[in-house]
């Protein structure tokens, strides 16, 4: 029997290996660059140095039309170290978000893959009254509608369909509540993308309403940055994240699975041997 959910799994894995590649390229690149700068222990400091511009909308005419405000940015080598770690934090900030808008699709999708496949489900949620067979968009449309803040809506669908998921929600080799988790990373998600990592009040509000800090701590850090105190990733932190969203996404394919008994393997890498023959 084929399992109809993989597709959907295995789109979801390729789409985030891609982001997370794309960090580990640019992160050794970004360090080897500035480990070479600090070795060649340069008389000229100066790294980068940049201005903005402006143009005045209104001056249709005017000879010059271009202005600069009165800020800079600069790097140097005294300050070059501090500088690529915060340029390697925003791009794994950068990676985060992108791995919860993965994340987010994923969910939409093999739900409504699930309910397409299971129509009889459907009432469950009163998303219909009479046995009527539904088309994929008309479903996914229900679910979306479904979604509610930080996803809490799909991640309260996959808890009604199945038991599994209810049983190893808390009790799993992690030892958290995965979903509480989730909610976590939604919220710090919100901070990376519309508050430009900064720690706002409403974020530690709900750190400490939710006594969530300690599940914080073990994921994130906290960083002065200029006026501001912000939301500060490293590299390896970042893959850690995306790993325990991984193994969320296949908890929840496995979970929804299982209630269809599908089968559950999912294929796995396997490197192409060395050709070590001189002969070759």
């Amino acid at each position: 029997m084929r399992n109809y959910l993989l597709k959907i799994l295995e789109s979801y894995f390729s789409e985030i290996l891609i982001i997370e590649g794309k960090l580990i390229l640019s992160a050794s690149f970004l360090t080897t660059k500035k480990d070479e700068i600090v070795k060649e222990k340069r008389l000229n400091k100066e790294i980068v140095s940049a201005i903005t511009s402006y143009r005045d909308l209104s001056l249709i005419k005017a000879e010059m039309n271009l202005f600069t405000p009165n800020c800079i940015y600069s790097t140097t080598t005294d300050n070059l170290e501090n500088e690529i770690k915060d340029v390697i934090s925003q791009h794994c900030c950068f990676a985060v978000s992108q791995a919860y808008e993965v994340f987010e699709s994923f969910l939409i999708e093999i739900l409504t893959e699930f309910l397409l496949n299971n129509q009889e489900k459907l009432k469950l949620f009163k998303f219909v009254t009479e046995d009527i067979i539904l088309i994929r968009e008309t479903i996914r449309n229900m679910v979306k509608l479904n979604q509610r803040t930080n996803n809490k809506g799909l991640l309260s669908m996959i808890r009604k369909i199945s038991s599994y998921f209810r049983k190893h929600e808390s009790n799993n080799i992690y030892k958290v509540n995965i979903t509480q988790w989730f909610d976590l990373v939604s919220m710090i998600r919100h901070t990376l993308v519309h508050n430009r990592q900064i720690i706002s009040p409403r974020l530690l509000k709900y750190l400490d309403t939710n006594k969530a800090n300690e599940m914080f701590d073990r994921h994130f850090q906290r960083k002065k940055m200029g006026n501001h105190v912000c939301v500060f990733l490293e590299k390896d932190i970042t893959s850690d994240i995306i790993n325990w969203l991984n193994t969320f996404a296949h908890f929840i394919f496995i979970s929804l699975s299982m209630e269809s008994k599908l089968p559950l393997d999912v294929p796995q890498y396997i490197p192409t041997p060395l050709n070590l023959s001189r002969f070759s």
